[in-house]
């Protein structure tokens, strides 16, 4: 039976960013949407503002959360402000990116929502599958997005949050029919645009997807440059 304990906004994006069923990540930005849903939980409770986009810690005393106790610490540690994209990209490097998924997938799991599964590849290879304990929950959050984008439905601010998420990480095709799809991300545009979502929601999820693309371009460009080399 799933434990009682509200899923914070952090475990809700990976509770629907991994495969039900292969209990891997559905998509390879994942990191960029944690970082995003771990900075907009700290907004959510008053531990951070922006002023004129830098990101200020306005109070450092720890919460009950792990997570945001070492988000806020390493922010807190910061000689000088920086911008919120800065603050994403540092929190995507190998060292936090690990650290942090581990961390909330072990909550999770202490929630009995997860479960860890040990899986190889050809016998030599191991890895771990992360399956919900039911997918009940999983499937709720997926009728609630769907219903936020397509019939504009009222929601709770977390599930706006986790729809702006989803369209900034690329996932809108795993919760979408092909047919759906192009109206689903006119939607997710238009309710970035809305008030209903504060100044910092906004720029975060701004920061995700231009952290992103950044990345992409700079794989774009390394592989251009690779075969320019080759052909030499």
């Amino acid at each position: 039976m799933m434990n009682e304990n509200p899923l914070t906004l952090k475990e809700k994006y990976l509770l629907l960013a991994y495969h039900p069923e292969r209990g891997r990540p559905l998509s390879r930005y994942l990191a960029f949407g944690l970082a995003g849903a771990i900075l907009l939980e700290l907004a959510d409770m008053g531990k951070i503002t922006l002023n004129r986009k830098r990101l200020i810690l306005s109070d450092a005393r720890k919460t009950s959360d792990p997570v945001l106790d070492l988000v806020i610490e390493e922010i807190g540690a910061s000689k000088s402000s920086k911008r919120l994209a800065t603050w994403i990209n540092r929190f995507v490097r190998f060292r936090f990116r690990r650290k942090l998924r581990t961390m909330v997938l072990e909550e999770m799991i202490g929630k009995r929502i997860i479960k860890k599964e040990e899986a190889r590849i050809l016998i030599f290879f191991r890895y771990y599958k992360y399956l919900p304990y039911e997918t009940k929950l999983r499937n709720e959050l997926i009728k609630g997005i769907r219903d936020k984008i397509l019939r504009k439905s009222d929601v709770e601010k977390d599930m706006i949050f986790l729809v702006v998420l989803i369209g900034a990480t690329f996932m809108v095709r795993r919760f979408f029919e092909r047919g759906e799809r192009k109206v689903a991300r006119l939607n997710i545009k238009e309710i970035i645009k809305d008030n209903e979502i504060n100044q910092i929601a906004n720029e975060t999820v701004s920061a995700v997807h231009s952290a992103i693309l950044a990345t992409i371009m700079s794989a774009v460009t390394a592989s251009a440059a690779a075969s320019a080399a080759g052909s030499h």
